[in-house]
């Protein structure tokens, strides 16, 4: 991941237009240091874990750095439907919350999106940038209700842009961007 953000950087530093480069990054990237995010995982130096989140953190500032047009993508802990080494399982909801400050988590602190909705994300970023410079991340606010968990779309006006559920989405369907928040 670093050298990847390494290289796009070198790549694109003085162009006139920069493409808008999407990066994914790595859940534990939300914590703002180094020492933050160790502190948060308990990865012992030198284990693969520690390795990987070393390589993400490092790709941000690399990007926070720069002047290019850069966003990173940082998924949940939880990405349901995928599996390294397995066919993809997408079900895509439609109604992920988005955050720029910390992991969207339910009220049991779970932290989770589909990879169907983690793919949404992306595209939504590379049709309608709104995070241009930015690290951001998407998961489910879920609810309970009658025993069953269910996400729940925004209903209500949202005044924080950290709160909004695919935005542009709504609007491109005539509806104003609601939350519930």
């Amino acid at each position: 991941m670093a050298l990847a953000a390494k290289v796009a950087v070198e790549a694109y530093t003085g162009l006139s237009l920069s493409p808008h480069v999407i990066q994914i990054g790595g859940a534990p990237t939300m914590a703002e240091t180094r020492e933050a995010m160790l502190a948060r995982l308990h990865l012992s130096p030198g284990s693969e874990r520690y390795g990987i989140s070393i390589e993400h953190l490092v790709a941000l500032q690399t990007y926070r750095a720069s002047h290019i047009r850069w966003t990173v993508l940082t998924p949940p802990q939880d990405i349901q439907g995928w599996k390294l080494g397995s066919p993809p399982q997408p079900h895509r909801t439609g109604a992920y919350r988005v955050s720029t400050s910390e992991l969207v988590r339910d009220a049991n602190g779970h932290s989770a999106v589909n990879i169907a909705d983690l793919a949404v994300a992306a595209a939504d970023e590379a049709e309608h940038p709104r995070f241009i410079g930015k690290r951001f991340t998407v998961g489910y606010q879920l609810h309970r209700r009658r025993d069953r968990i269910r996400a729940v779309p925004c209903s209500g006006p949202c005044l924080a842009p950290e709160h909004q559920v695919r935005p542009f989405l709504a609007e491109r369907a005539g509806r104003p961007a609601k939350c519930r928040d």
